[in-house]
Order: structure tokens, then sequence, then C-alpha cells
């Protein structure tokens, strides 16, 4: 049973409790309740590297990121611990408070997420870990890595409205010019009009 808040609760109720709780595991807005724990231990006697492996990636699922990588741990999976261990810093980060300390634990995932990146096994890998790394970075403030990793994981349009919304009018200038295939028209144009604005009272050429 998915503990929800009591407005949620309310609104599941009317909606339909599967669909509801199915929309909002998706977006990340609820997690289901941690049984990890007993999972881990009705499965510590008996089970093989894969039934871990396999606990693991649903335990990912539910963003029991810790259960995971004591389950991946199990399993012997050096990569996926890896994974879940940058999952459990992004996590940590984001429920961190004081200011300094919650950019610190944002780098600290970010270089996590980079590490996995490294050791992807395929470009679809490496391209979500360096967008995992890519939105650490921006959550710390760290535009120009922000930046650098939307690129590296081929999210031009990401990249192109970082710039746009962090100050960088010229970089999302060069990188619409660059990816104009790859960035979309909405994004494109909301770019060439500010550029326009701005180069006009600057009295430059565009």
């Amino acid at each position: 049973m998915v503990r929800l808040p009591p407005l949620l609760s309310r609104r599941a109720r009317m909606v339909g409790d599967g669909e509801i709780q199915r929309l909002l595991l998706d977006q990340g807005l609820i997690v289901l309740p941690s049984a990890a724990c007993n999972s881990i231990r009705s499965f510590a006697k008996t089970s093989n590297s894969s039934d871990w492996s396999a606990l693991g990636k649903r335990l990912m699922l539910h963003q029991e990121f810790e259960e995971a990588r004591t389950a991946f741990t199990r399993a012997q999976d050096l990569k996926m611990v890896a994974v879940a261990t940058a999952c459990c810093l992004r996590q940590l980060a984001h429920n961190t408070l004081e200011a300094r300390q919650r950019c610190d634990a944002f780098l600290k995932s970010a270089a996590a997420f980079g590490q996995c990146a490294v050791k992807a096994e395929n470009i679809e890998e490496r391209h979500d870990h360096h967008a995992a790394a890519a939105g650490c970075y921006a959550q710390a403030g760290h535009h120009h890595a922000a930046i650098q990793f939307f690129e590296l994981a081929e999210r031009y349009t990401e990249a192109a409205l970082h710039c746009l919304h962090n100050g960088r009018l010229d970089r999302a200038v060069l990188l619409i010019k660059k990816y104009t295939t790859n960035i979309d028209q909405e994004t494109r144009e909301r770019i060439q009009d500010a550029a326009r604005l701005k180069y006009l009272k600057e009295k430059r050429p565009e």
C-alpha cells in the first residue's frame, strides 16, 4: 500500500488507486513504503546473484536506493552499486537544506554520475548518466559544467535552455547554430528573440 499525503490520498480515492499511484511513482512524487528490509531479509539465505540483481532493479524503480545498493552488493554487480550510490547521493542532496552543504552534496553526486558514465556499457546508459550529472551540476549552480554535461548527453535543448535561463545568451546562440536540427523550434525561437533584443540594445550585429 502506497502512503500518500492526505490531499493526494483523497484524490487517489476519487481517480482510482492503481492509476494515480503509477502516475505519482513515475513522476517521483511518491515512493513505495519501504518493504525493502523485509525483502532483503527474505532473500538473504536462498537467493543467488541474479535474484539479488533483480531485487536491486525493483528497488531502484521504487527509489529505495540504499537498499538497492545492498542488493547489488550481494549480487557483486559493481557497476550497479556505483549507480545506486550516485542515486543515494543525489537523494541526500535533495534533502539537504543548508545552502553550502546542499551545493557540495550535488557536486558529489554529479561526480558520482560522471564516473558511472565512464563505466557505462552502451551509449544510452552513458547519456543517461551524463544527463543526471548535468542535472546535479545545475542544482549546484555550476552552470558551465551543467551545460557541458547536457551536451555530452546530447540533450541539446536542455543545454540551450539552461544557457538562456542562466545569463549565457551568447552560448545559447552558439548552441542553436551548432545543433539547429537537434533543438526544438520553440526553444530556438525564444533564444533568437532574446538575442535580437539584446544585440539591438548593444548595437551589435546578430
